[in-house]
């Protein structure tokens, strides 16, 4: 893991901010590890703008479902599509409350976004 991205995991409380920094599929399970280990308690997670695909996107859904106050997680610019968008919004099962902000990924049709996002919703309530 990069120098930079270990200090800024190990020096935030409530909020990690890993936006912009490339940060690929290939680096994203150590990360998570990392912030799962350390910060179980973290409230906002800032991956924005970074080189993540369906494989990361999976990578978090994984990692974060034991994250119970995270309440954003910013995935906005990456190269997320349908697939990824499912595994990232399944963590609505378990959080209900989170907030995912998904804008300027590989899907460009703000209804599939919706429809993906309330069928995890909706099955909650279902449940």
């Amino acid at each position: 893991m990069r120098a930079k991205i270990r200090e800024i995991i190990n020096s935030s409380k409530d909020t990690i901010n890993l936006g912009e920094l490339n940060i690929s599929d290939e680096e994203i399970e150590e990360i998570a590890t990392l912030i799962v280990n350390t910060k179980p308690d973290t409230k906002e997670i800032f991956l924005n703008s970074n080189l993540l695909d369906n494989e990361g996107a999976q990578t978090l859904a994984t990692q974060f479902q034991t994250l119970k106050h995270l309440t954003i997680l910013d995935l906005q610019s990456n190269h997320i599509d349908i697939e990824g968008a499912k595994a990232i919004y399944s963590l609505l099962k378990i959080n209900p409350k989170l907030n995912i902000l998904f804008r300027d990924n590989n899907i460009q049709d703000v209804e599939v976004i919706d429809h993906i996002k309330n069928s995890y919703t909706h099955s909650k309530k279902n449940m």
